[in-house]
């Protein structure tokens, strides 16, 4: 998969300041301090700037919504760092806080709030600036990435309940043949055919099962050799009743009964553990590394991306929209003619 490649708006020029110096020396809070000492449109973006890269991203998502709202002429740069700061804050949301850590769906859940934000804000440049390729571009980046995420949650969901169900399987077949053993126990030998037709319906209920969950069983090696020692139990338990053997049958079905909850019980903590998710499988905007009087536009000459060309296609379609739009406001607007009976 191609890499994103979100593009980060520019630190705004203004004469220099030790805001500028102090930023371009990567010394992010103290430049931050020094433009929220200035109050101007132009120090108030900046003070944003700083703060994005200093990973204060609650406070540049605050300071550029600001911007964006006060200063509209700044809207364009306001809403793409907008975009940009919430987007990096879905990913840090998506970075376990240790080593140990892993991701919850709470997690990803939080990103994925974020991301559809960031993917709205990027949308929202396009609103007061129709031609940015670079908006469309990274707006349709980020909505590839929630689906991303979106189908890997799924995935995640379907393997739970997967496992739950197998667990529960696994619970009420321990359950059953618990059953049987308490009952061989106090069986005579002489009633032992009983037994044996009980163990056996038993049996074919456990190879059943082991046959259904056999995918499930395949990516977990020590289930799989522990639910075939519970069958041989299960099948030793039947050779001992067969002969009328009740006080060797009834140990080795409290064996398989043991066998089979230790099954479910690690199928069970295997649902309610999440699997952490590998930062390498979602693509990952980049941000430039030097700010930028505004985003780089690609050359007329050079031979468009695939991407490139979709991002065009989305800019299309917005303004198709707009257009649209535009023509409905204006039928609306228009006076209803009334005849006049005068």
């Amino acid at each position: 998969m191609m890499p994103h490649t979100l593009i980060f708006a520019a630190l705004l020029s203004l004469s220099p300041n030790n805001g500028h110096r102090l930023f371009s020396e990567g010394k992010f809070p103290e430049a931050a301090q020094a433009f929220a000492h200035r109050p101007s449109a132009e120090s108030m973006f900046n003070h944003g700037c700083a703060l994005l890269e200093a990973g204060n991203y609650a406070g540049a998502i605050e300071a550029y919504r600001t911007v964006d709202t006060a200063f509209p002429h700044l809207a364009p740069n306001a809403r793409f760092n907008l975009a940009h700061a919430l987007f990096k804050s879905a990913m840090a949301e998506m970075q376990p806080r240790t080593v140990n850590d892993q991701l919850q769906p709470g997690d990803l859940g939080k990103a994925l709030v974020l991301l559809r934000a960031s993917a709205a804000a990027f949308r929202a440049v396009l609103d007061v600036a129709p031609n940015d390729l670079d908006a469309a571009r990274n707006t349709e980046l980020v909505r590839r990435l929630i689906a991303q995420i979106q189908d890997q949650l799924e995935e995640q969901q379907r393997q739970q309940q997967q496992m739950q169900d197998a667990a529960n399987r696994m619970e009420q077949l321990a359950d059953a043949q618990q059953q049987q053993a308490d009952q061989t126990r106090t069986t005579p030998p002489s009633r032992s055919r009983e037994q044996l037709e009980s163990q056996q319906d038993l049996n074919e209920q456990t190879q059943q099962a082991a046959n259904d969950l056999e995918e499930l069983l395949d990516q977990n090696p020590e289930l799989a050799d522990l639910l075939q020692q519970a069958m041989k139990s299960q099948s030793d338990a039947m050779e001992e009743l067969a002969v009328s053997r009740t006080d060797r049958a009834a140990p080795e079905q409290q064996t398989a009964a043991d066998q089979l909850r230790a099954i479910a019980e690690a199928l069970r903590q295997s649902a309610d553990q999440q699997p952490q998710e590998q930062q390498d499988q979602s693509e990952q905007p980049q941000q430039q590394q030097q700010p930028q009087e505004a985003p780089n536009q690609p050359a007329a000459d050079q031979p468009k991306s695939p991407e490139q060309r979709h991002a065009e296609q989305i800019l299309e379609q917005e303004g198709q929209q707009r257009r649209e739009l535009e023509n409905l406001r204006r039928m609306l607007s228009r006076p209803v003619p009334v005849e006049r009976d005068w």
